[in-house]
């Protein structure tokens, strides 16, 4: 078996792109913790954490073959992550909002379609 533990950031690299999902292990397994405490750092929340580098590690996988991460793999997954945690806030603001809508109208709202119905039949 191969010790993929000797191989540097630009060689498993270009084994992830081939598919191997050994240097994929590698990779998850070399910058786990370090991406976790970004995360975290940024969430304060351990689970939210672990989801969103699970999230990453996943769209790794599945687009490693058009992954163009150069020389810095570090860097590169530190983007990702705070590119996902981005994704996250944006995604949990429309979501706020929405909810707040849906509230302000049982709240407020004139539900004219019934009033229509009803004068018709």
């Amino acid at each position: 078996m191969v010790d993929y533990s000797n191989y540097t950031d630009p060689d498993l690299t270009g084994l992830l792109k081939a598919g191997d999902q050994h240097a994929f292990a590698e990779i998850y397994n070399r910058y786990k913790f370090i991406l976790h405490n970004h995360a975290w750092n940024k969430l304060k929340n351990r689970e939210e954490a672990r989801d969103l580098i699970q999230e990453v590690f996943s769209t790794i996988w599945d687009k490693r073959e058009t992954l163009q991460i150069g020389h810095n793999l570090s860097g590169y997954l530190y983007s990702c992550v705070h590119n996902q945690f981005l994704n996250k806030v944006v995604h949990q603001s429309v979501k706020n909002k929405y909810i707040d809508s849906i509230k302000q109208f049982a709240e407020h709202g004139v539900i004219q379609t019934d009033h229509r119905v009803r004068g018709i039949c």
